[in-house]
């Protein structure tokens, strides 16, 4: 296993370097979407609103919290260039080092059938790889909030102001979070809710600080407008449930009717699976930590799903992702290779270098990623159900 880890730590390594000199050579190492944090910040600290213009692209408006940009501040104060670099190596830094751990955690909950096959790890780079080089491209927030997942539920039991802390943040940057919430209620985190509310108030407030409480509330005020302005009718975004519903229903039901069913039936079917497991963790004595990761990262990997946003948030699924990996391994029949192959193609290799500008804008606004991720959550939760009636 040791030798397989560092054969796959120095090619990463190598893989990144390449990709940055690559990007610096063709003069693309831009991260348009750490452009868009840094212009904020800069206006934020001038006290002018960072809402309502654009920096860097046309479409670079900033429509997060005046409190996201702030954070960045020990970053940002070392200038643009050196912002750029170090923020490349760190988030591709904890991408090489994140996933070999997070697969070696499955081996022990759900696949130790697999264990030191890393077959899994390089099939989750086929479908993610697409994800984690635009993070890395665009310099976005993505990866860093999925880590900020991992460590909520690591130390939601363990160390609930840290888990609170966390999650307080999280929405700080993607209010999208707040799916998670209903599931803390129905397993009784509640320490983790009381200090996910007071840190999520204490990082919107924090502004207050510096520009005074009148400032901040207005620029509150126009981060709800900038998420509003942002939005489009759900049910037109392609890669959610919705859409998907529309189109296999040939718009039997009107939008907002469909996305209040959709959201009905997806939260009805969560809570039936945690109420089934809470009783199956009474009757047999067993402990609910593998319940609970099921239950969190299907919440987790369905939010793009549910909400409409970029087709980089679907690295969210990672840990589900890994599972369905782990499963078409370890059956190793043609037709789970098959559905692999099929979900591969919009889901990780969504290129107009494979398919055109045409053909790749046609599957990321077909609905075809939503409709793999769909299939692979459904299959890993299968995966992990078959093994547990076993």
């Amino acid at each position: 296993m040791k030798k397989h880890l560092n054969a796959y730590f120095v090619l990463a390594a190598i893989g990144l370097l390449l990709f940055l000199v690559l990007n610096v050579i063709n003069e693309r190492l831009n991260m348009w979407d750490l452009k868009v944090y840094y212009g904020a910040y800069e206006e934020l600290l001038k006290g002018n609103s960072p809402y309502g213009q654009s920096f860097g692209l046309s479409s670079g408006f900033y429509k997060y919290s005046p409190t996201a940009a702030l954070l960045f501040v020990p970053l940002f104060a070392l200038g643009w260039k050196a912002s750029m670099v170090i923020y490349y190596v760190l988030i591709g830094g904890s991408m090489v080092l994140a996933l070999p751990e997070i697969l070696k955690d499955q081996w022990s909950r759900f696949t130790e059938g697999l264990k030191d096959n890393w077959l899994p790890l390089l099939l989750i780079l086929v479908l993610l790889g697409g994800h984690l080089s635009r993070e890395l491209f665009l310099g976005n927030v993505n990866w860093l909030l999925f880590l900020g997942l991992l460590v909520l539920f690591k130390f939601r039991n363990s160390s609930p102001i840290i888990a609170g802390i966390v999650f307080g943040l999280l929405l700080v940057f993607k209010p999208h979070f707040i799916f998670i919430i209903p599931w803390l209620v129905v397993r009784m985190k509640w320490k983790v809710l009381l200090f996910s509310l007071l840190s999520f108030a204490m990082f919107l407030l924090f502004p207050s600080l510096f520009f005074g409480w009148d400032q901040n509330l207005i620029w509150l005020s126009e981060w709800l407008g900038a998420m509003k302005a942002h939005n489009v009718d759900l049910w037109e975004s392609a890669n959610t449930i919705y859409h998907l519903f529309q189109v296999f229903t040939m718009h039997l039901l009107p939008g907002p009717l469909a996305v209040v069913l959709m959201l009905l039936l997806v939260a009805g079917a969560i809570f039936l699976m945690t109420i089934k497991h809470y009783k199956r963790e009474k009757s047999t004595s067993k402990t609910s930590i593998n319940h609970e990761y099921l239950e969190y990262f299907i919440i987790i990997a369905l939010i793009p799903n549910l909400v409409h946003t970029d087709t980089e948030h679907f690295l969210w699924a990672t840990p589900l992702i890994l599972i369905f990996a782990a499963h078409v391994v370890k059956m190793n029949k043609w037709f789970w290779w098959l559905g692999f192959a099929i979900c591969a193609i919009p889901f990780g290799l969504a290129t107009p270098d494979l398919w055109g500008r045409a053909g790749a804008e046609w599957l990321v606004k077909s609905g075809a990623i939503g409709a793999a991720n769909l299939f692979m959550v459904l299959s890993a939760y299968w995966a992990v159900k078959e093994k547990e009636t076993v």
